[in-house]
């Protein structure tokens, strides 16, 4: 039987070699391969059925109901700046992040895996302070680099636009269904 001590012990180990690695959903966009930290990802759909609506930034691409919750949809190969043509099927990201949960479309989600946080390296200082501030690091992984970013920190201030867009443009939904109910043009 194992004493108090001894399970201390096993539970810290446990603890300290689970900060030892950084478990990540990863994607690709244009053959590029990138990963966000799996506690940023609710889950993955199919990029299906997305309503577009007025008066949205560049990189937002409409709106989707996820199972009754009205959320923004972001297009990643914009906000990332990545050029190329998209796959004619795509998958969308789901992330929880402070302003709320928000798609963003990549062109295909691939496994979970586990990356010993040895093994990722900070960004070049050539790249940008923008596009610093979204990558937690690069790591090579069989060969090829990987880009590991922070979804939710990305662009705070453009997931905050897009929830914002999100919440005008459910509220003009309701109004205007609201308004034809009622016999109103």
């Amino acid at each position: 039987m194992r004493t108090n001590q001894e399970n201390t012990g096993t539970a810290s180990f446990a603890k300290r070699a689970a900060s030892m690695v950084l478990q990540v959903v990863t994607f690709s966009l244009q053959g590029e391969r990138y990963a966000v930290p799996i506690a940023q990802v609710q889950e993955v759909i199919l990029c299906q059925d997305i309503a577009r609506s007025f008066e949205m930034p560049d990189d937002i691409v409409g709106i989707y109901n996820l199972r009754g919750t009205i959320i923004p949809i972001i297009d990643l190969r914009r906000r990332l700046n990545v050029g190329g043509t998209p796959p004619e099927q795509q998958q969308i990201l789901v992330c929880r992040l402070l302003t709320g949960v928000v798609g963003f479309i990549v062109d295909e989600v691939h496994q979970v895996m586990k990356i010993p946080r040895s093994d990722i390296k900070q960004p070049p200082q050539t790249i940008t302070t923008r596009a610093r501030e979204q990558i937690i690091g690069i790591a090579a992984i069989d060969g090829r680099l990987m880009t590991i970013i922070d979804i939710a920190a990305g662009d705070r201030s453009a997931n905050e636009t897009a929830t914002d867009h999100v919440a005008t443009a459910t509220a003009a939904t309701t109004f205007n269904a609201t308004s034809h109910d009622k016999g109103q043009p």
